[in-house]
C-alpha cells in the first residue's frame, strides 16, 4: 500500500525502468570500451608476433646466404698458404661495415685484414669447422676492433679433408641493423639473444645492457607473465608474447614476443626477440580512450538528461494526482481521497491494519462566521483549522476535509479507546487554547469488519453526542 503523500507504483516504475535504461546503457559503454581495448591488444601482439617470425626467418635466410657464399670462396680460392699472402687483398677488401671475411689455415692461425694473425686452434668454432661442419660461434666479446662478434666458419675441403677454415665475422650491432632494416615502416625492432640471455644481435635501446634476462628481471610484466615464466620458456625453446612497462623510462605499456631460431641450424641455440615501443598501440589506444571518452561523456549527458526528464515527469504525474487528492482550500487531503487510502487500508489483515481510529469533527457555530463575517474570513479559518490539525498529530496520520466545515483524522496505530481519548483531549485543548474557534469531535475505534462508510457513520454519530453535550468537546463510541 502507498504511503500517503507518497508516490504510486507506476510512478516508481517508471522512474525505477529509466534508471535501469540509463545504467544498461553506461555499463554497455564501459564493456564496449573494455572489450575494444582488450582487442586492439590482442590484435597487436598478434602483429608484434608476426613481426618477430619474420625476423627469425631472416636470420636463418642469412645464415644459409652466408654460407653459400663462403662455401663457393672455399671451392674457388686456394687453402691459405705462405703466411695467408694468397687471400691478402680479398681479406683487405671486405673489411667493412661491420664485417668482414676472415681465413684459417690448418694449424689454427686466423689471417685478418691488414695482415693481422691470430690463433683459433683452440676456438669451438675452428675444431667444428675443421671436422667438416659449417656453424656459428658464441659471441666474442670485443672480437671486431673491440665490439661484440659472432663468426660464421665454413670448413675448406680439397680432397675430402679440411684444410682450412673461411668465416665471415660480424658485429652484434651490425648484424641487428641487418635483421631490422626491413623493419623501418614497423613500431617494432628485434633482437637475437643467446641460450645465455646475450645479446647475439642488439638494436635498440632495449638491448642497451648486458644481458637479456637481467633486463627482464627490472622491467614490470602486466598478466600472467614474469620474468622467471620468459626464462622457462627461453630454457624450453618456447614462443610467447607478453606486455610489460619498463620503470626506468617514461614510456606506457610495451610489447614483447619471443621464439627460437631453428635450433638444428648451424647449433644455434638463441631465440629472435621482437620489441614493441607502444607507440602505435598507445596512439591506437589513446584514440579509442578519446572517443570513449567523448561518448561516456555524451552518454553522461543523455543519462542526466533522461533522469532530470523522469523526475519531472514523476513530480508532474504526482503533482497530477495531488490535484485530485488535496483540497484546493485547506491542502489536506480531499474526501474522496481519504476514501481510497482507506479502502486500501481496510484490505489489510486484523492488527496489521495502519489505520485504527477515526476523528469526525466540525468548527464549533462556524454558520454564525460565515453570515457575519463572510466567506473570505471563513476561508481563512478553515484554512487555519487544517493547518493545526495537521501539526497536531502525527505525519503518519491522515487528515481530510469531509465537507464544509467538516474534518476527519485517521490516527496511524493507535493502541486503544483510552489512547485515542487521550489525543482527542488534546485536539479540543489545542483549539480551545491556542485558535479563534473551537471543535467538537467524534470518534471511533475502526473493527476488522469495518467499512470506510461505518466508520464515518459512527464517527459522525459520536461527533453528535459532543455536540449534543455543549460542544467544545469531545465523545468516543
Amino acid at each position: 500500500m502507498k504511503r500517503k503523500g507518497g508516490i504510486d507504483w507506476k510512478q516508481s516504475a517508471i522512474l525505477l525502468a529509466i534508471v535501469f535504461l540509463c545504467l544498461a546503457m553506461l555499463t554497455s559503454f564501459i564493456l564496449y570500451y573494455v572489450m575494444v581495448r582488450r582487442q586492439i591488444s590482442e590484435q597487436t601482439a598478434r602483429d608484434l608476433e608476426n613481426t618477430n617470425r619474420l625476423s627469425n626467418s631472416f636470420l636463418v635466410s642469412f645464415f644459409d646466404s652466408t654460407f653459400e657464399k663462403l662455401d663457393a670462396l672455399a671451392i674457388l680460392c686456394d687453402p691459405p698458404a705462405g703466411g695467408g699472402e694468397n687471400w691478402r687483398e680479398l681479406l683487405d677488401r671486405t673489411d667493412s661495415n661491420g664485417s668482414r671475411i676472415e681465413v684459417a689455415d690448418a694449424e689454427g692461425t686466423m689471417y685478418l685484414a691488414g695482415g693481422k694473425t691470430r690463433n683459433v686452434a683452440d676456438e669451438p668454432f675452428y675444431r667444428i669447422a675443421m671436422a667438416g661442419e659449417q656453424n656459428v660461434s658464441d659471441i666474442y666479446p670485443a672480437g671486431y676492433d673491440g665490439e661484440d662478434s659472432i663468426i660464421l666458419a665454413n670448413p675448406v675441403l680439397r680432397d675430402g679433408e679440411t684444410v682450412g677454415v673461411v668465416c665471415l665475422e660480424i658485429r652484434t650491432d651490425t648484424l641487428g641493423t641487418s635483421i631490422n632494416a626491413d623493419l623501418e615502416e614497423s613500431e617494432a625492432y628485434c633482437v637475437v639473444v643467446d641460450s645465455e640471455g646475450r645479446f647475439v644481435a642488439r638494436y635498440g635501446d632495449f638491448a642497451a645492457g648486458d644481458s637479456f634476462f637481467g633486463l627482464i628481471d627490472r622491467i614490470e610484466f602486466r598478466g600472467s607473465a614474469s620474468a622467471e615464466s620468459v626464462r622457462t620458456d627461453f630454457e624450453a625453446g618456447k614462443t610467447g608474447v607478453c606486455e610489460f612497462v619498463d620503470p626506468s623510462t617514461d614510456e606506457e605499456a610495451r610489447f614483447l614476443s619471443y621464439m627460437p631460431v631453428y635450433r638444428g641450424a648451424y647449433r644455434t641455440t638463441w631465440s629472435t626477440v621482437a620489441v614493441l615501443d607502444g607507440q602505435a598501440y598507445l596512439a591506437t589506444r589513446g584514440v579509442l580512450g578519446g572517443a570513449t571518452t567523448a561518448v561516456l561523456t555524451i552518454a553522461a549527458v543523455a543519462i542526466a538528461l533522461c533522469l532530470a526528464l523522469g523526475a519531472y515527469f514523476v513530480r508532474q504525474k504526482h503533482r497530477e494526482g495531488l490535484s485530485h487528492r488535496i483540497d484546493y482550500l485547506t491542502g489536506v487531503y480531499t474526501r474522496e481521497a481519504a476514501r481510497i487510502e482507506l479502502e486500501a487500508s481496510f484490505k489489510s489483515a486484523g492488527e496489521l491494519k495502519p489505520y485504527n481510529c477515526c476523528f469526525f469533527l466540525d468548527v464549533d457555530d462556524f454558520k454564525t462566521v460565515n453570515d457575519t463575517k463572510g466567506h473570505t474570513e471563513g476561508d481563512r479559518i478553515l484554512k487555519n483549522v487544517a493547518a493545526t490539525l495537521t501539526r497536531s498529530v502525527h505525519s503518519n496520520d491522515l487528515v481530510s476535509r469531509f465537507g464544509g466545515d467538516e474534518f476527519c483524522v485517521f490516527l496511524w496505530n493507535v493502541a486503544s479507546l483510552e489512547a485515542a481519548g487521550t489525543v482527542a483531549k488534546r485536539l479540543v485543548e489545542t483549539f480551545r487554547e491556542k485558535s479563534e474557534v473551537t471543535i467538537s469531535l467524534g470518534g471511533t475505534m475502526i473493527r476488522e469488519e469495518d467499512t470506510y462508510d461505518s466508520v464515518i457513520h459512527r464517527a459522525d454519530q459520536a461527533l453528535y453526542l459532543a455536540k449534543g453535550a455543549g460542544k467544545n468537546g469531545y465523545a468516543l463510541v
